[in-house]
């Protein structure tokens, strides 16, 4: 109790703009009607002032106060308590209608408890997991080692995508073909989950997904892990990689970017490719590889409720070319079977969607939905 009055008596200094009368006029102390214990902090406030801002006082850390002693009328009100009204008249002091006596040259002023004022206080938070605070609490709580970035930090090193963000991680490395490794282990032997549930790879060669296809806007955090943990899947032992995505926008955003890069030996250079739905090729120039981002969301109030819906499309062009390549087969014995030379053309075009669709049922009940297309 004397805490929270002392808490109170701090957020009065900041509140009233007042005045402590020094020398003659009339002093008093604030006391609790049920203990008699000073109220430091009190706050009164003179209701007859013609002034714009707010004359009066507040009592000390004993719950004394001084006033000047013309004629006035003040409010004593603290927190918790109900307010009363004293006036000043001829050098009496009068509470409630009655006339107060000094002791020892003080007035005392007794407030009582408003047991109105607050019964119960609920205050209902969402737990956040983008920010840099948030996700060191997380790594100090969790028995095993972890490592995550959070979409804050992304905004902060301006990462576009879910592959960038684990290049900014410990331990971890990224080949050129955009496959992870993990203390020197490959993509065989890690695995990625999407909100915890399993995400397989849309390239049959590959186990992990290709974390490029997550653009940042709709990442929440990325977690991972880098020891074997009991509450996950256990076809892993060199990392777990979770995403975890926005749950729902909370006010409108719509952002883009695009990008486009090439090894300028390759730019414009004639290159094959094969002629769709035809087992032929045909030779074309080379084109810079090109990447582009849009992502939007926004809330909607539908009665009561709220509908929020989160969403982002990811499409990446690429190409790789090999010349003057040569292969080698060799027996045992050391003896060459095979020796030839070739040139390689490689193209791919890769397009991700991620949706997040947010629905209020109750103050504290919601349902969510995340759909992802590769």
């Amino acid at each position: 109790m004397k805490l929270m009055r002392l808490m109170c008596a701090l957020c009065t200094c900041c509140v009233f703009a007042g005045v402590a009368y020094a020398g003659p006029g009339i002093r008093g102390k604030v006391v609790d009607a049920s203990d008699g214990s000073a109220l430091a902090g009190a706050g009164l406030v003179r209701i007859d002032s013609k002034s714009d801002v707010p004359v009066g006082t507040i009592t000390d850390m004993d719950g004394n106060f001084a006033v000047g002693g013309e004629n006035s009328s003040y409010e004593v009100s603290y927190i918790g308590y109900k307010a009363v009204r004293i006036d000043i008249v001829d050098g009496q002091v009068a509470c409630a209608g009655q006339t107060l006596k000094s002791l020892d040259g003080l007035y005392i002023i007794s407030l009582a408890l408003d047991d109105s004022f607050l019964e119960q206080a609920t205050v209902s938070v969402r737990k956040s997991s983008e920010s840099v605070k948030a996700l060191d609490n997380e790594r100090m709580a969790s028995a095993f080692a972890i490592e995550n970035i959070g979409a804050k930090e992304m905004g902060l090193k301006g990462i576009s995508n879910a592959l960038e963000s684990v290049t900014k991680l410990t331990g971890i490395s990224v080949s050129d073909a955009g496959r992870i490794t993990v203390r020197g282990l490959g993509d065989r032997y890690s695995i990625t989950t999407l909100n915890g549930m399993p995400l397989g790879s849309p390239n049959p060669d590959n186990k992990l997904a290709p974390l490029d296809m997550f653009p940042s806007s709709t990442v929440k955090n990325v977690t991972v892990s880098k020891v074997y943990e009991a509450s996950s899947y256990a076809d892993y032992s060199g990392a777990h990689v979770d995403i975890s995505t926005k749950a729902g926008a909370l006010e409108p955003s719509l952002s883009a970017s695009l990008a486009a890069g090439s090894n300028l030996n390759a730019l414009l250079r004639p290159r094959f490719r094969m002629v769709p739905g035809k087992f032929a090729v045909q030779q074309t120039a080379g084109l810079p590889d090109i990447e582009g981002i849009i992502s939007a969301g926004n809330s909607f109030s539908l009665g009561a409720q709220t509908l929020s819906v989160n969403g982002g499309v990811s499409v990446k062009s690429s190409s790789d070319v090999v010349r003057d390549a040569f292969f080698n087969t060799y027996e045992a014995s050391g003896t060459r079977k095979s020796w030839f030379r070739y040139d390689s053309y490689d193209s791919s075009l890769d397009v991700a969607a991620l949706l997040n669709i947010e629905q209020t049922l109750r103050d504290n009940d919601r349902i969510a939905m995340c759909a992802f297309y590769a």
